[in-house]
């Protein structure tokens, strides 16, 4: 109970600065030009005749519009705003209030270890609402402005782009959105942690961007050319889109369940960060 109350209180004084409702207005705005874009770039040379005819034979249609959006393979837009305004959101305050020694009497007062692992679960828990807020806000854009969602079943060629998690359109979208949630949650925290190496403010607004090109590059490159499927699955498993994009993006090398690939990655991301906090409490704490 305690743990949850002094999240809770952290998130109280984050909330106390004016820059964070300017980032999140900044992130809705921005989201609402990607759907547009998005949009356009699918349907912007319909007719009105021609959506209605569309509508008609693809009632899904709103469905494959979200996961358009959300599908980094095809456009990479959202993916990209995500890792780099997740940093400059929430982690960039407290690196900067560590780094101008405003945190020692908390430290002092919660102790090294409990205050580490209480920014770690903030830093998760705030991404996490974040995320789930702006893939509702993405949802009720499509909703209100383009095209409704039913409650359906998939069709093929929705399938063949999502992998679907479960049969049932409504119900894979609210999975997708926890699971993705969960997912960016995850890496914020191994970014926040990251601060054992790098020091730098400056260096660290830019980190998330930098990380998730790499994790989205290096392990696909380097799973495609491994033969033995276990060391395949285990380097594939850092592919980022696992956890960020669960059953939008995948590697044709490593075929499984969108479930199991996420848990896999969960698992291997979740391990990173707990090695990071351990290395963090060793370099930075206990030497002092």
């Amino acid at each position: 109970m305690k743990y949850i109350v002094d999240t809770f209180s952290k998130q109280k004084e984050l909330f106390k600065l004016k820059k964070i409702y300017v980032y999140i207005l900044f992130s809705f705005c921005a989201v609402a030009f990607i759907v547009h874009f998005v949009y356009s770039m699918e349907y912007g040379s319909y007719t009105a005749t021609e959506i209605k005819e569309l509508l008609v034979i693809s009632p899904d249609v709103g469905y494959k519009l979200y996961y358009y959006i959300q599908h980094s393979g095809l456009y990479v837009l959202l993916y990209i705003f995500l890792i780099f305004i997740i940093p400059n959101l929430y982690i960039i305050n407290f690196i900067s209030q560590k780094n101008n020694n405003f945190t020692n009497f908390q430290i002092t007062r919660l102790g090294y270890k409990y205050n580490m692992e209480i920014e770690t679960f903030f830093i998760f828990l705030s991404t996490f609402i974040y995320v789930v807020l702006l893939n509702i806000f993405i949802c009720v854009i499509i909703h209100v402005f383009y095209f409704q969602f039913q409650n359906s079943f998939y069709n093929d060629a929705v399938y063949d782009m999502t992998r679907m998690i479960c049969s049932n359109q409504l119900l894979n979208i609210i999975i997708y959105i926890l699971l993705s949630s969960i997912g960016y949650g995850l890496f914020a925290s191994l970014i926040y942690n990251m601060q054992v190496f790098v020091k730098n403010t400056y260096v660290f607004r830019g980190l998330g961007l930098i990380l998730g090109i790499l994790l989205y590059t290096l392990p696909a490159i380097v799973a495609s050319s491994i033969s033995i499927y276990f060391f395949r699955l285990f380097i594939g498993s850092l592919y980022l889109p696992y956890i960020l994009n669960p059953g939008i993006v995948y590697m044709p090398a490593i075929e499984s369940s969108p479930l199991l690939l996420f848990l896999l990655g969960i698992i291997m991301y979740s391990v990173l960060c707990l090695f990071l906090m351990k290395l963090r409490f060793i370099k930075e704490y206990k030497n002092e």
